[in-house]
């Protein structure tokens, strides 16, 4: 895990007092703290060198003794200083830590089997050969447990750092108590209990809502107030602060005394060539640390980033600009966003017979663009092709939404009546409207509708110009037919011995071999009269 370090200052006086020697102890602290759904801990401050335990009941007279129904444990450590590379010097180091609690009067007692959402009562005790001590005087201490909820699937941690001169010899065993705005409770933590010496390690998922009380959000903005117990004749240190929490914020530190401050410097750029780059930086306190894009047209492949500015958002709220430089003096933390202006490129086109209105070009990303298809005359847009998935058509109309680069190409047809005729050819032969009618009027009188006419390739306006079969008799029974003949279509021929019986066909498929067809018709029955057809197809 990246350690991100905020160091903010934690004020404080050092007081030192004589404490009697071989006096009775007496409890000057006693909290609920890190209360989860299942268990929670007592941190306790003792006058003197003193044993403590705790006694916990169902209800608030003290009569129900819970005794074995939940579990007690005296100063928990979770796993000492992880820098220790072997078993026999983490537990050392462990004890230590319990050592130096210890010697300071400090213990947390966990209670642990606890229910969600239930009360506990809590009395301390604590004694040495001098006498004895109880919390509360009067009565008992209520604690309630918290809701049992989702796991925290983004955790938030929280490292203050100490300064070694503080609680000399050492500050191990030492006690933070960090409360947070809208937290139901505070967490507690041994100084140097998960992390290297003179160091306090706080897990902000342990923190619970006051208004839910499920497990905080740690975004945003969130004010923190921290107090570090030492032995009792010492003054406790304390500091507010805010900590601005981004999604790459993981780890925020804090240092007490007056080292000086680092604070981070969170920035952000989906493009482009920032300085600094895209990340988290750490600065000290008052820097003044000057942030620029170089290249404020970035091209990625099909799509463009055009920069648009920047914003920040610090403590004070979030300002903007639309530089493409800005000097901020760090002074808490901030998240630096350089704002980009997106575009994708739409590739248009068309097939024969008609073309798009609009041309390549780029188009602001989040945009609808409408694409007209504009066909030639007779002509009629048949489909859109290519990267069409999420479009909306309207006739000869296209929505296209700009979620991402496009390529979109319009394909059209020929405007044709029922029976497939053109209009353009219909046109052409001086018809200029009603075209269903006229494809299915002879206006020639030849014998052939006007659809007709144009399968067979020939004139609708002249007589002259018809599909008319000519043929002469061989010896025997064989017969040559010849035919006008138009490209592109093939020709079929059929007999007949009786028109009452209707017509065979007597030849496969003939390709048209302009300008007319022969066919020699060898099969016809010797001695009977024969009829023959020609039909056609495009």
């Amino acid at each position: 895990m990246n350690k991100q370090p905020i160091r903010l200052p934690i004020f404080g006086v050092a007081l030192w007092l004589a404490a009697g020697a071989g006096a009775a102890p007496e409890i000057d602290q006693c909290m609920a703290v890190n209360a989860t759904p299942s268990q929670f801990d007592l941190f306790v401050r003792t006058t003197e060198s003193a044993g403590s335990w705790v006694e916990i009941f169902a209800d608030a007279a003290g009569t129900s003794n819970l005794m074995g129904v939940v579990g007690t444990e005296v100063s928990p450590v979770y796993t000492g200083d992880p820098s220790q590379t072997t078993n026999y010097f983490r537990r050392a180091d462990m004890r230590a830590i319990q050592d130096g609690a210890d010697a300071k009067g400090l213990a947390l007692h966990r209670i642990s089997g606890c229910e969600p959402l239930t009360t506990y009562y809590c009395r301390v005790h604590a004694s040495n050969e001098n006498g004895g001590a109880v919390w509360p005087t009067n009565g008992l201490l209520a604690v309630t447990t918290e809701l049992e909820n989702d796991f925290v699937l983004e955790s938030r941690q929280l490292l203050l750092q100490l300064d070694p001169s503080i609680f000399a010899p050492t500050a191990d065993g030492a006690v933070g108590v960090l409360t947070a705005t809208g937290a139901a409770g505070p967490i507690a933590s041994f100084v140097g209990d998960g992390v290297s010496g003179n160091e306090v390690y706080f897990d902000l998922s342990s923190l619970f809502s006051e208004a839910t009380h499920v497990n905080m959000d740690q975004s945003g903005i969130t004010g923190f107030d921290i107090t570090l117990y030492g032995p009792s004749d010492q003054a406790e240190l304390i500091a507010s602060f805010n900590v601005v929490f981004s999604n790459l914020t993981e780890v925020a530190m804090a240092d007490t005394g007056f080292i000086g401050n680092l604070i981070i410097l969170d920035i952000r750029s989906i493009a482009g060539l920032s300085v600094p780059p895209p990340g988290l930086y750490t600065n000290a306190y008052g820097t003044l640390v000057s942030c620029s894009v170089t290249n404020s047209l970035y091209n990625d492949g099909l799509t463009q980033h055009a920069l648009a500015g920047w914003s920040l958002a610090g403590l004070e709220g979030t300002t903007t600009g639309a530089t493409d430089m800005v000097e901020l003096e760090m002074t808490n933390s901030m998240v630096l966003t350089w704002q980009w202006n997106t575009k994708y490129w739409l590739d248009t086109g068309a097939g024969a017979f008609g073309q798009v209105d609009e041309p390549d070009q780029w188009v602001d990303a989040g945009s609808v663009i409408t694409l007209t298809a504009l066909p030639d005359l007779f002509y009629h847009i048949d489909q859109w092709t290519g990267d069409v998935i999420g479009t909306t058509l309207y006739g000869d109309e296209l929505d296209v939404p700009m979620t991402q680069p496009r390529s979109i190409f319009a394909l059209f047809s020929e405007n044709t009546t029922g029976n497939g005729v053109p209009q353009s050819w219909l046109y052409e032969n001086g018809f200029t409207n009603a075209w269903e009618t006229a494809g299915l009027i002879d206006h020639d009188n030849d014998g052939m509708l006007t659809w007709e006419e144009w399968v067979a390739g020939t004139s609708p306006t002249n007589r002259v110009d018809a599909l008319v079969v000519s043929f002469t008799s061989d010896i025997g029974s064989s017969a040559t037919l010849v035919w006008p003949s138009v490209s592109n279509r093939t020709y079929k021929v059929w007999r007949s011995v009786n028109l009452q019986e209707g017509f065979w066909q007597v030849s496969g498929e003939i390709q048209a071999t302009p300008p007319a067809n022969t066919y020699r018709e060898r099969t016809a029955p010797a001695g009977l009269p024969a009829f023959y057809r020609i039909s056609v197809e495009r």
